[in-house]
């Protein structure tokens, strides 16, 4: 939680450690997309809609 607060200080991630923390997550799953670690799979609707 400290690491968290000090990087909201910064103002760079965030104004609280709740979106702090939300950045820091969605920047892992964005590099995890990335880099093939998780694969994005299309919902069973929109395979229906093809």
């Amino acid at each position: 939680m400290l690491y968290l607060d000090d990087l909201r200080r910064t103002g760079l991630y965030g104004a609280s450690i709740d979106s702090v923390a939300r950045t820091l997550i969605e920047a892992g799953i964005r590099e995890a997309i990335a880099k093939n670690h998780i694969v994005v799979r299309q919902s069973e609707s929109d395979d229906a809609s093809e």
